[in-house]
């Protein structure tokens, strides 16, 4: 047993200790009230109720684009977090669906990232792009992907703006796109 082991070698080792991970993110399943606790949101972004299981976590997430965009519009949500120096590992991961109500949408001008960004909105890093014409489902449901996790611990010491956008350059159908299950976590 590790017990026997450690009394084996006593006085001179130790067991390891366990990890400690720590969750980031606030309101990451978006199941706070009011709707987008903890985000400040851009365009119509809201937060969808699922009474017919259309949430991965829950029966609240996050809608990106159900709003009605306009061409050269977009919807985000963002949240600010530091991540700390003293981590030993820093991972983020989301969870996306994307609903068309026609197989014409699947070519629709939409395109949703997922990135991290700095305080004046410039990019640091971007870790999910997804477009209708290059993502893994053609038409209908698609179902929730998880993407992630996603290794940042070189940003350590950093403050971030962990971002969702879904933006439109062309088209006047839109997807829905929503999110949920966003979680940042620092091992130490």
């Amino acid at each position: 047993s590790s017990q026997q082991a450690l009394a084996a070698c006593y006085p001179n080792c130790t067991e390891p200790p366990e990890p400690i991970v720590t969750e980031l993110m606030k309101n990451g399943g978006f199941q706070s009230t009011p709707d987008l606790t903890s985000w400040t949101v851009s365009g119509t972004a809201s937060v969808v109720t699922s009474g017919g299981g259309v949430c991965s976590l829950g029966d609240r997430c996050a809608l990106l684009g159900g709003g009605g965009l306009w061409v050269n519009s977009y919807d985000s949500i963002r949240q600010s977090v530091s991540l700390p120096s003293t981590a030993k590992k820093i991972q983020i991961s989301f969870s996306v669906y994307a609903y068309a109500f026609s197989q014409s949408l699947w070519t629709s001008g939409e395109i949703f990232t997922f990135s991290l960004v700095d305080s004046y909105g410039r990019n640091i890093r971007t870790l999910k792009e997804i477009s209708p014409n290059n993502y893994y489902f053609q038409g209908g449901y698609t179902g929730w992907k998880r993407f992630g996790p996603f290794d940042v611990t070189d940003l350590k010491g950093r403050s971030v703006r962990v971002t969702a956008k879904v933006s439109r350059w062309y088209s006047t159908d839109n997807l829905q796109w929503r999110v949920d299950g966003v979680s940042a976590t620092a091992t130490y």
